[in-house]
């Protein structure tokens, strides 16, 4: 492995699994919810949005300050240094959180 990705948008990505894989705390903050439909499959093939910021970090933890009174949805993206090689940009992506306060 060689790091992560953040994907950090106002906008959604428009697909998420129809499984939640992450703890029962952050499933709170899942995004699309209702699970897969077959008319996400065109933004499946897609990088996500990164209109307020793409985070680059080697680190399993990171910080991240965003404005309130915002929505924000993050893609996370663990990459690695063989697809980086051979030109890979789409990862296996996290579900897709939602945050706003």
């Amino acid at each position: 492995m060689q790091g992560y990705r953040i994907y950090i948008s106002r906008e959604s990505r428009g697909w998420d699994y129809s499984k939640f894989y992450s703890g029962d705390d952050a499933r709170a903050y899942w995004s699309i919810s209702s699970g897969w439909e077959p008319e996400m499959h065109d933004a499946y093939h897609r990088l996500p949005p990164s209109d307020v910021d793409l985070l680059v970090s080697e680190e399993g933890s990171l910080d991240i300050h965003l404005p309130e009174d915002e929505v924000y949805y993050l893609t996370i993206m663990a990459f690695d240094a063989y697809g980086e090689l051979v030109g890979r940009e789409l990862y296996p992506a996290s579900n897709e959180i939602k945050l706003s306060w």
